[in-house]
């Protein structure tokens, strides 16, 4: 049924829903931050100088960047969290599984 603002309450009940005849629902949620965030991780430097390569490459809009506009440590990845990464990043991610499952 739909929300009973939306339909006159002296309508027939086949008429109150959208689309006939089971009719459907739909939710907003407000995900907005309401406060102070914490920066969201971005790639590494190298990793974003050779999108902005493969962006210039296609023919693509140039881009207007915004600094930072690559990632940086934030402090909360440890040296090996790290290497972990870079081995993932070169395909080596059977090296990461004995770190990950002790």
């Amino acid at each position: 049924m739909l929300d009973p603002s939306a339909y006159s309450l002296i309508s027939k009940p086949e008429e109150r829903s959208y689309p006939p005849p089971h009719g459907c629902s739909g939710i907003l949620i407000d995900a907005t931050r309401k406060g102070p965030y914490p920066p969201v991780g971005l790639p590494k430097k190298p990793f974003m100088e050779k999108a902005l390569e493969i962006w210039q490459q296609e023919g693509l809009p140039p881009l207007a960047l915004k600094n930072p506009w690559y990632g940086y440590p934030l402090g909360l990845w440890s040296a090996e969290d790290d290497e972990m990464a870079e081995a993932v990043a070169r395909g080596e991610t059977a090296a990461t599984e004995p770190k990950l499952t002790r």
